[in-house]
Order: C-alpha cells, then structure tokens, then sequence
C-alpha cells in the first residue's frame, strides 16, 4: 500500500484563489476613475487647456481637481517549496526532452493608426511583441508600442497642451483557419489594448484638490480599447515569419485624467490600425 506523503503541496484551486485575489484588486485599481465620483466637482481639460496658454506673469487661477491616482499595490504571491518523498517519484522514463522556450517567438510591431473625430491626428507607432503557440492554430501576442501624437485643430489642445504622445500596451489572441487541415495563412482575432495618452501644459497649472495648491506640469489620460481583427502571413519560414495585421475597435477613455482633472473632451470614439509584425522563433 502507497503511504501518503508528509508533503502538502500547493492545490491548484488555491494557487487560482490567489491569483483571481490579484487579478481582482488590479482590475478595481485601473476601473477606480471610471466607476467613482470625486467628493466635490472637479475642473476639466478645456478649463486646464485656457489655464496652460497663460505665462508665468499673467494672472492664473486655482484649478479644482480630484486627488492624483496613486500606483496600484505590487503583488506578492508567497509560494512554499517542498522537497519530494523519495518513495513517491515517478519511475516512467522521462518524454524527449523539450527547447529552452519552445512555441515562443518575439519580434516587432509597427504600424499607422487613425481615430475617428476631431480630438487626434492619424500616428505611427512603434514597439516589441512576444507571443505563444497555445496550439498549433492558436497563438497568443503581447506587445508593448510607443507613438508620438498630434491634437487636432478642432480639439482646443492646440498651443496649450505640447508633446503628446501615447504608450499602448496590446494582448491579442488570433486562430489560424485550415482548409483540409492545414492553415492558410489567414487568422481572425480579438484583443484589448489599454494606452496612456500623455502630454506637457505649455506653462504650469495651479490646482488643488483640497489638500493646498500644487504646480502641474504634466498629465496622463487612460483608455481602454476593445478591438477585432485579421492577420494573414506573408512570409512563414522556420526562421522568421511576417504578418500583416489590421484592427478596428473603439477607444473608451477614463472619466478623468492621471492628475484628478474630468474628461469633457474625449468621448468614445472608433480607431483603426494596420501594422506589420515579425516573428522570430526561439
């Protein structure tokens, strides 16, 4: 009879506990600005914009805003290890033996995207992807990209807000059609991406969210993108593979920005991307 071992390992409920705890705290940090009211009525952008083209010398007023958002709590997953009973190691002979990051590859991503309205001129972006053969037809990308912006000339931001740009964080998943079982090349996808529009005030700002006036040189402003898509091959070899990706979804931006200000200017709006990605396979 097989003698129960001394050893408590981790169970795999526990171990999804854990990180659904996680998961769960992140996603109330990031929605926090969608889903909660400041405790008084907070300026917006267009008062910020009118405040940001005035100079040092000229008469400024203070700006109510809510509080600054704070960075979220880093997450600490604590796990114990134990050594294995000599008695309970399996004694089937070890499968072949797999690649150092098998079904992995990396690459870059670049490409042109538009936004539909007056808020945002059409941009590049630019960054690295990683991504996953979760099967043979499926695979999963991360990629992280950086694109400098422009505001349009209907926006108000003009000449009051410099140097915007946008950082998006992308995770996709795409499946790759067959036909008499083998791929063609062709693959639809899903994904959310979630960007960081920032930009400079032209002069400092003078607000205060009740805790006494500060200066505000900068801001940041979070939006959340649904989108769908299609990816087709055009170069698959076993060292390197090029597709070309095109995505079309809608931008949901948060009720207001990294600095407490309310969003009265950015509405939801459609965008559309097309990119060329690499793939080099480990």
């Amino acid at each position: 009879m097989r003698r129960p071992s001394p050893v408590e390992p981790i169970t795999r409920w526990a171990l999804f506990a854990t990180l659904s705890h996680a998961s769960l705290l992140s996603c109330d940090t990031a929605f926090a600005g969608l889903r909660d009211d400041p405790p008084r009525p907070a300026d917006g952008l267009k008062p910020a914009a009118s405040e940001a083209r005035k100079s040092d010398g000229e008469k400024q007023r203070v700006l109510v805003t809510a509080p600054p958002k704070q960075g979220s709590t880093p997450l600490l997953v604590e796990v114990e290890y134990a050594s294995c009973d000599k008695h309970d190691v399996a004694t089937t002979p070890p499968g072949p033996r797999r690649r150092f990051l098998e079904d992995w590859d990396i690459g870059v991503v670049a490409g042109g995207a538009t936004t539909g309205g007056a808020m945002l001129a059409p941009g590049a972006d630019v960054g690295l992807r990683v991504g996953y053969a979760m099967t043979p037809l499926t695979h999963a990308d991360l990629s992280l990209t950086y694109g400098r912006r422009s505001f349009g000339a209907a926006s108000g931001f003009v000449g009051a807000f410099d140097s915007p740009y946008e950082i998006t964080a992308d995770v996709s998943i795409r499946y790759a059609i067959t036909h008499d079982g083998r791929p063609i090349g062709f693959s639809p996808l899903l994904g959310i991406q979630c960007s960081n529009l920032g930009w400079d005030y032209r002069h400092p700002i003078l607000a205060d969210d009740g805790s006494g006036p500060r200066s505000v040189h900068d801001d940041v402003l979070v939006s959340y993108s649904p989108y769908a898509g299609v990816a087709a091959r055009l170069i698959d070899s076993p060292r390197l593979r090029l597709d070309w990706v095109i995505k079309a979804g809608a931008h949901i931006y948060d009720a207001r920005t990294f600095e407490g200000f309310t969003n009265d200017s950015f509405r939801p709006t459609a965008f559309v991307q097309v990119q060329i990605e690499t793939h080099l396979p480990f």
